[in-house]
């Protein structure tokens, strides 16, 4: 089947789960939802923009809360947007109109079939549909502006490939701003805020158990420290 053919695709409304023969279109409103509800993926427009996205969002929260955008840098300009995913194993965002290819997840493995789920840790994977457990792309591995539970920042030393946040530009465009947090990993790894090139805070070094130089944390019912 041809990435743009969709003849034979069914559209997922509702489900956690895209699979090879599923599509979500932005011009039907489709979205997944997690197991639980309490999380959607779908397309919208941020502020006041006509641009259009594919986010995921707290599903429950009146007010859109979006969490991470897969083409934050390549917005569609109307709701031809269509997102699916092939063979061997790559998750595409179409435009249906002009048959282009707007953005793809950074996939090197290859499986058959794949599926492409919603979990309810707010993490959209590409997994083997025969073994689940292979997850070849996640993408709690390009997160956008919001570190969220379960997610892990700092660099894979085989790969290359560094995880870390980028600010949006405004609430109307959610490109990839100049703000960074990121561990830096050269010596004893340590969480770094930058603007640009430029370090605007930076934490003490990683000590095993905590970034050391820290002040005045005490326990509290918010939120928790692991290492108190």
């Amino acid at each position: 089947m041809h990435v743009n053919d969709f003849s034979n695709v069914k559209l997922a409304h509702t489900n956690d789960t895209i699979y090879t023969s599923q599509i979500l279109r932005d011009n039907h409103n489709d979205t997944l939802i997690s197991s639980t509800g309490a999380f959607a993926l779908g397309f919208f427009s941020p502020g006041s923009s006509k641009n259009r996205y594919v986010g995921l969002w707290y599903n429950n929260i009146q007010d859109k809360t979006v969490v991470w955008i897969a083409n934050r840098d390549d917005p569609l300009t109307d709701r031809s947007g269509v997102l699916r995913v092939i063979e061997p194993g790559c998750l595409l965002l179409l435009n249906s109109a002009t048959n282009a290819t707007v953005w793809s997840a950074n996939i090197s493995s290859i499986v058959h079939p794949p599926l492409a789920r919603l979990l309810e840790s707010v993490n959209l994977i590409v997994v083997d549909e025969n073994d689940e457990s292979n997850i070849i792309w996640q993408s709690f591995d390009y997160p956008t502006d919001t570190f969220l539970p379960g997610m892990k920042l700092g660099m894979n030393f085989v790969s290359g490939h560094r995880v870390y946040l980028s600010s949006a530009k405004s609430n109307d465009d959610p490109a990839t701003g100049v703000f960074t947090y990121q561990i830096d990993p050269s010596g004893y790894p340590r969480s770094v805020i930058k603007d640009g090139v430029t370090v605007r805070c930076k934490s003490g070094l990683w000590n095993g158990v905590h970034f050391s130089g820290r002040h005045n944390l005490v326990k509290n019912i918010i939120f928790r420290l692991d290492w108190l």
